[in-house]
């Protein structure tokens, strides 16, 4: 095992200790009000400390088009008026991903992430000449930059990876490509990652594309937030995203 590798081992252990603490911190109240989104917005806020994270929010585009509520979104520097962790309405361009929390993963909520994911994914962000992705692989563009990110979280499931596997691509058959959602994770368990072509940034060793399981356990948070890091290049602005929405009709 190398420096590397034994960093993130390291690095795994806290992770699911910071992550565990938000679970004990939480009241059965909470989590039966929404708390298991707060937990897994805790832990993102920790781990993308320079960025805003927001729960339970909706989010639209330049043309017109608004997504279902979702959970918790990772916000960039580029999202208006400096949202507050409560921030009822986001722009697409300020939002670096989406997750959607589950407390239980079965075949039903699968369904749900996909009809959830597609009203995230139809949006589409505006950019103006100029702007540049640093970082992101060619395959990125069309569904991690020109749309926004999408995971599923889920904190337990008693259906095997197999039969979940086959639900989701039972799923997929019904759904294009690019309005899919790009992964789903299961706390201590295992993840699922949409390859699609295999030309993006979500890689598994021996997988030539479509949708591939991996049997994580211990890894299954920081794989997801590796993901995630993975599929935000740094994108830089000429001019602020918020100028492609106008006040009024018929202003600018």
């Amino acid at each position: 095992m190398n420096p590397v590798q034994r960093y993130w081992m390291t690095e795994s252990k806290k992770i699911n200790l910071d992550f565990e603490g938000f679970r004990k911190a939480a009241t059965d109240s909470d989590v039966k009000g929404g708390g298991n989104e707060s937990i897994v917005a805790n832990l993102l806020s920790k781990n993308f400390a320079t960025r805003q994270v927001v729960v339970s929010t909706q989010v639209i585009d330049a043309y017109d088009k608004q997504s279902d509520e979702v959970d918790v979104v990772i916000c960039n520097r580029y999202q208006p008026f400096n949202p507050g962790s409560t921030q009822p309405l986001l722009i697409a361009e300020g939002v670096d991903a989406v997750i959607q929390v589950k407390a239980w993963l079965d075949k039903g909520e699968i369904k749900r992430a996909f009809s959830n994911a597609a009203t995230v994914k139809q949006l589409v962000r505006t950019f103006a000449k100029h702007d540049s992705a640093v970082g992101a692989a060619d395959g990125d563009f069309e569904h991690f930059i020109n749309r926004i990110p999408y995971f599923c979280f889920a904190f337990a499931t008693s259906t095997s990876d197999e039969t979940l596997l086959s639900h989701i691509m039972e799923e997929a058959t019904n759904c294009s490509a690019e309005l899919q959602p790009d992964g789903f994770f299961i706390l201590e368990k295992s993840m699922f990652l949409n390859m699609r072509d295999n030309s993006t940034s979500l890689l598994l060793n021996g997988v030539s594309g479509g949708w591939a399981h991996s049997a994580s356990a211990d890894h299954t948070l920081p794989l997801m937030l590796r993901y995630l890091y993975r599929i935000t290049p740094e994108i830089n602005r000429v001019q602020h995203p918020v100028l492609f929405y106008p006040v009024t009709p018929d202003l600018l």
